[in-house]
Order: structure tokens, then C-alpha cells, then sequence
């Protein structure tokens, strides 16, 4: 058997809504629907959530987080540590 692991950088418009979706556009993290489907969210505490969304709205709102992560937003895609891994069983 042998193992063939690659790098998954997760690209601008993923569409699969993961946890981590939103590397680029953290407003899709403002959208409750999106949320519900986000295993992290769904499970975390709904007061923990809340106070990490009123933050996110602030940064937005006065411009912080474009400043900090803006360039996010001009590229193709991102290396999170997400990998795809290939296994190939070989006969003898």
C-alpha cells in the first residue's frame, strides 16, 4: 500500500461551508444559515458565539478587519493545513 498526501489549499468561493469557508468573505459567518451548518458553530456556546459575531460586526463596521485582512480578499486561495490524501493498495 502506498500513501499519496497534497496540500488542499481551499479556494476564494468554496462552496463546500465549512468552519473554514469563510477565509476571505467573514461575513457568510454573520449569516445564521451558514452557521447552522458549520459543525464548529453549531456546537459551540451560543453566548461565546454571539460576542465573536458582535466583534466580527464592530471590525467590519469600522473598517478593522479589511485593514488587517483585506488582502485575503484579492486571493485565489488559501493553505489552511487542509490535505487529500490518495491510497493506492498494490497487488503482489
Amino acid at each position: 500500500m502506498t500513501a499519496t498526501v497534497h496540500g488542499f489549499p481551499l479556494p476564494h468561493d468554496l462552496s463546500d461551508m465549512n468552519m473554514h469557508s469563510g477565509w476571505n468573505r467573514p461575513e457568510v459567518y454573520l449569516d445564521p444559515l451558514a452557521r447552522s451548518g458549520m459543525s464548529g458553530f453549531a456546537m459551540a456556546d451560543h453566548s461565546e458565539v454571539q460576542a465573536g459575531l458582535d466583534l466580527l460586526v464592530r471590525d467590519l463596521k469600522i473598517g478593522k478587519w479589511e485593514k488587517h485582512n483585506g488582502y485575503l480578499r484579492t486571493k485565489e486561495s488559501y493553505d489552511l493545513g487542509f490535505v487529500s490524501v490518495k491510497i493506492q493498495h498494490i497487488k503482489a
